[in-house]
């Protein structure tokens, strides 16, 4: 049993069938994804985190691994890597990307996955509530295609980015 499936427990079982494969061993995904920056300091923001740029059509590959305890997302946006590194915290699933900790709650709606989330820290330190970013996130099943949509919101700038696509699981 992997960490999310240790994080959904028996909800894992309601996720569409392809959302499933996606989330274990090690797995590839490849398609397409648009990605929306917010204003120039989100942009700027965005460039010294090395997320990836505007794009209509942006060719997307990730390469998922799923273990016990941990799972590695790698994320290559046109060149633009992007990894994420996931694990239990409790009673919650964090992603650490860069400096940044993200605690979230993951639930199942209609087989989909939605992501929830609870606290961050940067730099090991917990934000308040009203500094904290805003994450809109989820993942399912359509029409044999892996769909998701992430977006990251911060006070007072608004959209940081927005990045959203239609998958193929890559056997």
């Amino acid at each position: 049993m992997n960490a999310l499936q240790k994080h959904l427990s028996d909800q894992f079982l309601e996720l569409d069938e392809l959302i499933q494969k996606a989330h274990i061993g090690t797995t590839k995904l490849k398609g397409l994804a648009s990605v929306r920056r917010g204003n120039a300091l989100a942009s700027l923001m965005c460039t010294v985190l090395g997320f990836p740029k505007n794009s209509d059509q942006c060719p997307l590959e990730v390469l998922a691994e799923h273990k016990a305890e941990k799972m590695v997302w790698r994320r290559n946006f046109d060149g633009r890597m992007m990894v994420s590194h996931f694990s239990l915290a409790g009673p919650y699933l964090q992603e650490s990307l860069g400096m940044i900790k993200m605690l979230m709650k993951l639930t199942v709606q209609n087989g989909g996955l939605v992501y929830g989330l609870v606290k961050t820290k940067m730099l090991g330190i917990s934000l308040p509530r009203f500094l904290s970013p805003g994450l809109t996130a989820y993942e399912h099943e359509d029409g044999n295609k892996y769909v998701f949509s992430v977006e990251v919101s911060l006070p007072i700038i608004g959209r940081l980015i927005k990045y959203e696509g239609r998958l193929d699981l890559v056997a």
